[in-house]
């Protein structure tokens, strides 16, 4: 996403609570300014927390996908079924393969 761009909504897909850890896996909707158009890329939130899950040590965004692969909102909300799955086998997944990464340690 560039700068331009605007988060529209977030579709929560999957959540994994693990000790001492929570992953989020879903889509976010964005649009790019001067059009109303939307798009629809994956997302992938990952936060770790202390023992007692009062304070975050670190957390991770993972967002989109190759722009050759842009999917517009219509065509994801006709297919959303398999255009989930498909994000799911792509998406879940090692997390050098994301257009964009976002890491904060809190230290």
């Amino acid at each position: 996403m560039e700068k331009d761009n605007w988060i529209d909504d977030i579709l929560i897909r999957d959540i994994k609570v693990l000790p001492n850890k929570l992953s989020i896996l879903g889509n976010i909707i964005y649009g790019k300014s001067g059009t109303i158009n939307e798009w629809v890329t994956p997302l992938l939130f990952e936060i770790s927390l202390n023992a007692d899950w009062t304070d975050f040590i670190a957390y991770k965004c993972f967002l989109g996908i190759d722009k050759e692969e842009e999917l517009e909102y219509v065509i994801y909300n006709k297919k959303r079924d398999e255009k989930d799955k498909y994000f799911n086998q792509h998406f879940y997944r090692p997390k050098d393969n994301w257009e964009y990464v976002f890491l904060v340690n809190k230290s």
